[in-house]
């Protein structure tokens, strides 16, 4: 596991369009539920007590790993606790199955690089055999390799094509698997992120042949555009020929607050599960050293506000998909889940539900409804209601976050001669986003931005909302960025007009700008350097409101990109 890093830009083609009103896509409601599972460390020498814990949240799988290395100690010796130990065959008596991570290095072959050797690429698919054969059924998946796309955790040596290579020890991996009629999957890719433009050269070298599903780690802050991401990754797939299942084998985020990250586990599992991912994996079921905020439960095996979180969505998530609904409301989300339950979150308004129903926060503490909810940014969960109906407006029409990589926005890059230059997706080895390779380190992402050049030769990042009918608004929004730098130089700009200007230095807001818009005229938000090049990345949110209702707006809290 890694934390998330600063170059976290997530960004797609598609974003899941509710459906209107409470009817649901037949291909996405009757789908399979998803698993929802947890990691551990118990090959890491965890105390098996912990292992308690798994049942105590309700997971029905776990993520471990099985150290090639100890398994093997020299060639062809296999010791006798080569996958991970006792706590580990108890918690598949206990009925709970397992996806062991084993990384394809071992000094005994290959000089402890990744294996590329046919040998080295044999011994490995035996030692997977070994461990398959040991588990039997409770083997759900062998994740080969971790985060791979950081160079350091998959390397070769010069000359080696690194995605051939790795190709070819997913597949004899899979062929030795068959060989010993394991049912589990073997799954290809494991980045850090969704990382498509890397996963993309791996499919153009094979792998969606090669393996069963596809493993990505889609770290984030904030749940909100997962949806986003994964919804691109199948279309990148589909252009390579054919689309495996997604596993997300680690998800979570270093959050900010206990708290905070209750209500991100139950939208990013509420996300997941909506865009179809088969698999999703917590990180991790305790704290570990380093990510205080990311255990279900403390090291000590305190309960933490993620636990409780975790506990109510589990039994949810197991019986239905999540299926998106549409409201009306640009500012509220809506997903049900099976019959009468659903999970809402948004920027205000409300929702009329039945008077009996059930309201519960993230943690699972009952809220007071009374036939109506309020929506705000923390997710609630109803059961036990008819269809939904919207019952007061957000008076939001239009959300930088909420309405991401959809029109009626759209992401340019305004060059030094004035002209506008549309940006389209770009992927590389991590999270893509808008932007194109003549103007970086110039990027637009759902939450933060950087700009290129300087003042005297800048190109300017631009975020437009075009307007589909004659509008009324009040404009408002968060900024902020790090203090490195001397400056972003924010303007906004509406139906051609200014309307606002500030450098930012740290945090600046928009209170609220009131302005009329035709039909196809414009908001714009454009960034550039102040004056010199350096540290000129940002965190935004623009929100659209209907003429009165403008409110403050949270900034987000996604980190900054590079620039």
């Amino acid at each position: 596991m890694k934390p998330t890093r600063a170059l976290l830009l997530p960004l797609a083609l598609a974003a899941g369009c509710g459906v209107k009103g409470d009817a649901a896509p037949p291909t996405q409601a009757d789908a399979a539920p998803m698993v929802l599972g947890v990691q551990t460390h118990f090959s890491q020498q965890w105390s098996p007590r912990l292992s308690d814990l798994v049942a105590e949240v309700g997971a029905v799988s776990v993520r471990d790993g099985a150290a090639w290395s100890a398994g093997e100690p020299s060639r062809g010796t296999y010791g006798a606790n080569m996958a991970g130990g006792a706590s580990l065959m108890a918690l598949c008596r206990q009925g709970t199955s397992l996806l062991l991570t084993i990384v394809p290095r071992n000094p005994a072959y290959d000089g402890g690089q990744t294996v590329h050797s046919a040998e080295g690429i044999a011994a490995y698919a035996a030692y997977v055999g070994r461990v398959a054969d040991r588990y039997g059924r409770c083997l759900a998946g062998i994740e080969v390799g971790n985060e791979i796309n950081t160079a350091s955790n998959l390397p070769y040596p010069p000359g080696v094509d690194r995605a051939a290579a790795y190709v070819s020890l997913v597949r004899a991996t899979k062929a030795e698997l068959a060989r010993r009629h394991s049912a589990a999957a073997v799954l290809g890719g494991s980045t850090n992120v969704i990382g498509t433009g890397f996963l993309a050269r791996l499919f153009a070298a094979g792998l969606l042949e090669a393996a069963d599903a596809v493993a990505v780690h889609p770290y984030r802050s904030q749940a909100e555009n997962v949806d986003v991401e994964i919804a691109h990754l199948q279309s990148v797939m589909r252009r390579h020929g054919r689309v495996l299942p997604i596993w997300a084998t680690e998800f979570s985020d270093n959050y900010q607050t206990p708290a905070l990250a209750a209500g991100e586990l139950v939208k990013a599992t509420t996300l997941l599960s909506a865009s179809g991912v088969a698999r999703a994996y917590w990180y991790a079921l305790v704290d570990q050293r380093w990510f205080r905020n990311m255990g279900l439960f403390a090291a000590s095996g305190g309960t933490k506000p993620a636990a409780q979180a975790f506990r109510q969505i589990a039994p949810l998530i197991a019986k239905a998909r999540a299926v998106r609904v549409d409201l009306g409301d640009a500012g509220i989300q809506a997903f049900r889940l099976g019959t009468g339950t659903y999970v809402l979150w948004g920027a205000g308004g409300s929702v009329a539900i039945n008077p009996a129903a059930v309201v519960r926060d993230a943690r699972g503490l009952p809220v007071k409804a009374g036939g109506t909810v309020r929506v705000d940014e923390m997710p609630l969960v109803v059961s036990g209601t008819g269809a939904l109906r919207l019952a007061a407006p957000s008076g939001v029409i239009a959300d930088s976050l909420f309405g991401y990589a959809r029109a009626p926005w759209s992401y340019l890059a305004q060059t030094r001669d004035g002209t506008a230059h549309p940006l389209s997706l770009a992927d590389w080895d991590w999270t893509s986003s808008f932007f194109s390779r003549a103007y970086q380190p110039l990027r637009l992402a759902d939450t933060n931005a950087a700009v290129a050049g300087t003042a005297a030769s800048a190109t300017r990042a631009v975020l437009r909302y075009t307007a589909p009918a004659s509008q009324r608004i009040s404009i408002a929004g968060c900024f902020h960025k790090a203090s490195k730098g001397d400056g972003v130089d924010l303007v906004l700009t509406a139906a051609g007009r200014p309307a606002w200007r500030q450098v930012l230095t740290g945090e600046a807001a928009i209170a609220g700008v009131d302005v009329d818009l035709a039909a196809g005229q414009t908001v714009e938000l454009s960034a550039g350097p102040n004056r010199t090049a350096g540290g000129d990345a940002f965190n935004y949110r623009l929100r659209l409101f209907a003429r009165g209702a403008a409110r403050p707006v949270p900034c987000p809290q996604r980190p900054y990109p590079a620039s």
